[in-house]
């Protein structure tokens, strides 16, 4: 496990070097032809690029951190005076108590809560880096107050860093402060701090059906309790690959089409010889040997054709199966609801004259197969990969993985800080803002950007899906071939396409820092996966600083 995480650092790093070299070619050979623009000269261009580059390692080996503290405390002094600041910081405290203004159901209450709390963090202190980062210098070097700094033993990096520093603390601060208030918040309302809260009237409201006799809507209350109490924990998945077995019994990617537009599960159909089959590597058997049982949790998507019996669910069955000797069982049958995370527990059966956890484990080296059939006649059940998971481990720590996903967010708060500052050093301040929500929209939605680069998406690239608008022409249809729609198709080709390949090189996929998702879903969130976010946040980091440094040093303000 260890040398795949290393294989993909590994990689990582040789694509961070295989980009930022030739980037940082481009940027001297175009520092270089704006000198000869400014300056009428090549001799004279050559000398000023060459003074701006090894000035650069000149620089960092004459940086001192009391400087860079100093202008890093004038950011904050400076972000606190304005009143701006201190109304988002109102409202984001307002919002953090969503509780008051969502109206979900029982079993969706925690995922929808935290999701909304995440979110809410994020765009606020993203606000805060655009209002902070790209307000400061443009308005220093417009009221020509920045000439008080640079006239001082201040080197230009150090203005970059001790601007960045102040962003960065400001933001770690309100991060830091709203996610302790909104932690404590979630605790008081489900009932885990203090007074009774969700969890406490749910068990409440399940004795009462109780007494009542209504056995259907204790069942579906016990439910929904384990949605909630499934979402304040980390529990720790093994995820399999996932095939699909048709009814002829041949092998496929994907299970039957339903006719959905957009979905992420393939299906498969009831009360046939079809299923969905997970295979497992890597399966603790010793864990499980010696607790006796494999617990399995899954949550499925149902597709109706005719209404049935719409509370109880669709009826499926579970089957283990050991790929190395052939070994299998047939678990009991359960009833799947829609989009209800469900469990089974493989257990061993005492009616049995052998161990079926021990006999299904033997030989397995640490291999193991799940099937699923829905027995329900006319109805579908819906499945993606990730829909079902042997659990591993029952809960790592609710709170250390909410904290955990606050360090998602704070990274994405970084690059775009760090992106802010980078623009703000040679853009006015409206502009600076408008090309920073520019990169912070394409690093939220890097996937859709790519697929345009590369021709992958329906509708074309810039020009044709223009076309395509103006001329109410459908997605899937090809356009005319005239002229004017060739040279089109070129210019998007080798052209806008070519541009948006290089954003997705340059601009962080911001979603990649979006782990908190996990903590939303109840699932533990892997500290590797937190090194290896931050060292890719630290890879974009360092290239935006010093071409920040590089712009600032190019200007002439002092």
């Amino acid at each position: 496990m260890m040398t795949n995480w290393w294989e993909h650092v590994l990689s990582g790093v040789a694509r961070w070097f295989a980009v930022v070299l030739p980037s940082a070619i481009a940027v001297v050979a175009l520092t270089f032809l704006v000198g000869i623009v400014r300056f009428r000269s090549p001799g004279r261009s050559a000398k000023w690029t060459f003074e701006l580059v090894f000035g650069l390692f000149a620089d960092l080996g004459r940086l001192s951190f009391a400087r860079i503290w100093a202008l890093a405390l004038h950011t904050i002094k400076e972000s606190i005076r304005r009143r701006v600041l201190l109304v988002l910081v109102v409202f984001g405290f307002i919002f953090l108590f969503a509780g008051w203004f969502l109206d979900t159901a029982p079993a969706a209450q925690v995922k929808v809560y935290v999701s909304f709390v995440y979110r809410t963090i994020g765009i606020l202190l993203f606000l805060v880096a655009l209002l902070v980062a790209c307000t400061g210098l443009p308005a220093d070097i417009q009221r020509k107050t920045i000439h008080t700094v640079v006239t001082k033993p201040v080197l230009r990096l150090e203005i970059v860093l001790g601007r960045f520093l102040g962003v960065a603390v400001l933001c770690t601060g309100i991060l830091l402060l709203m996610g302790t208030v909104s932690y404590i918040y979630l605790l008081r309302t489900t009932g885990l701090l203090g007074s009774a809260g969700a969890i406490d009237f749910m068990q409440e409201q399940i004795r009462r059906y109780e007494r009542e006799g209504n056995t259907r809507m204790a069942e579906k209350a016990r439910a929904d309790l384990r949605q909630i109490v499934n979402s304040l924990k980390a529990r720790v998945p093994l995820y399999g690959d996932l095939d699909f077995i048709d009814e002829r019994g041949q092998v496929k990617e994907k299970g039957v089409d339903v006719g959905f537009e957009v979905t992420r599960r393939s299906f498969i159909p009831g009360a046939t010889s079809a299923y969905a089959r997970w295979h497992f590597r890597g399966v603790p058997v010793e864990k499980f040997l010696a607790e006796n049982r494999i617990p399995v949790e899954f949550t499925f998507e149902v597709f109706r054709t005719t209404k049935q019996d719409v509370e109880r669910g669709v009826k499926a069955e579970l089957t283990f199966r050991n790929p190395r000797t052939g070994y299998y069982v047939l678990s009991s049958t359960f009833y799947v609801r829609e989009n209800y995370m469900l469990r089974k527990d493989f257990e061993d059966d005492p009616a049995t004259p052998e161990n079926e956890v021990k006999a299904l484990l033997d030989g397995s080296q640490g291999e193991l197969v799940v099937e699923v059939r829905c027995l329900s006649p006319d109805q579908y059940l819906g499945m993606a990969q990730d829909d079902l998971y042997i659990l591993v481990e029952e809960d790592a720590g609710f709170g250390v993985n909410f904290f955990k996903g606050l360090v998602g967010v704070w990274l994405q708060v970084l690059l775009v800080s760090a992106l802010a500052i980078t623009f703000s050093t040679f853009l006015s301040t409206p502009v600076a803002i408008l090309a920073t929500l520019t990169a912070l929209i394409c690093g939220q939605f890097m996937d859709f950007v790519a697929g345009v680069a590369l021709g992958q998406l329906h509708g074309g690239g810039l020009l044709e899906s223009l076309i395509r608008i103006v001329t109410h022409e459908n997605l899937l249809r090809r356009l005319p071939d005239t002229p004017w729609i060739r040279v089109a198709l070129a210019l998007d080709h080798y052209f806008f396409n070519r541009i948006l390949q290089g954003v997705t090189l340059v601009l962080p996929d911001l979603t990649q820092y979006s782990v908190w998702v996990n903590v939303a879903r109840g699932f533990y969130i892997d500290p590797i996966v937190i090194l290896i976010r931050s060292v890719a946040a630290v890879g974009y980091l360092l290239p935006f600083v010093l071409v920040g440094y590089l712009m600032l040093r190019s200007r002439e303000i002092a």
